[in-house]
């Protein structure tokens, strides 16, 4: 009982202070706002955004490649066999559940487990087979997934494009999104 009346006591005082801050802010006289001259009040006076020049790479430079290991194995083929395997251990997952079949659901999660690894272990040999190739088309000497520092004689550059390209090609069907399911119901 205690605990309650003093919850609502600070959700009170919650609300006084945040009621007293509103008013505060709206009271205001403005003259914390930003003044701009007339000539940037209209989008067609703007001036021109300056256009970033790709930087020059000096002759000494490191020319280091970074790809994203999430985004290149969500357009792997691997990623759409571990979907289908996924969907089918929660399939089997609940109907041992249902049953209460322990022995099946440990047997459901090893299996699962051991497609994710495949899947993860496919994606991996084919990173592994096709990214010299990439390094050398993209001109780039390292390949990590993350750089948290450069030194100035150091040029980063994102391969991910690249290596997605280069693990696809050749693939009978492109990598298609999932679809998402469609829910009967009203349509906004």
């Amino acid at each position: 009982m205690k605990y309650r009346s003093t919850n609502r006591l600070l959700f009170g005082f919650v609300l006084i202070a945040a009621f007293i801050a509103a008013v505060a802010m709206m009271s205001g006289d403005g003259s914390a706002q930003a003044e701009f001259p007339e000539e940037f009040l209209f989008e067609e006076e703007m001036p021109a955004p300056i256009e970033e020049e790709e930087p020059v790479m000096a002759p000494d430079a490191l020319h280091v490649g970074t790809y994203d290991p999430d985004a290149a194995f969500q357009r792997h083929p691997a990623q759409q066999a571990l979907e289908m395997a996924l969907r089918t251990a929660q399939t089997e997952m609940q109907r041992a559940q249902q049953e209460g079949d322990q022995m099946a659901m440990q047997q459901v999660q090893q299996q699962y487990e051991h497609s994710a690894n495949m899947a993860i272990q496919e994606f991996q040999q084919d990173v592994d087979r096709v990214l010299p190739e990439v390094a050398e088309d993209t001109g780039v000497k390292v390949v990590a997934t993350d750089v948290v520092y450069t030194a100035d004689n150091v040029h980063t550059s994102d391969i991910t494009p690249e290596l997605i390209e280069a693990m696809t090609d050749g693939l009978e069907e492109p990598f298609e999104e999932p679809a998402m399911p469609d829910f009967p119901g009203p349509q906004y």
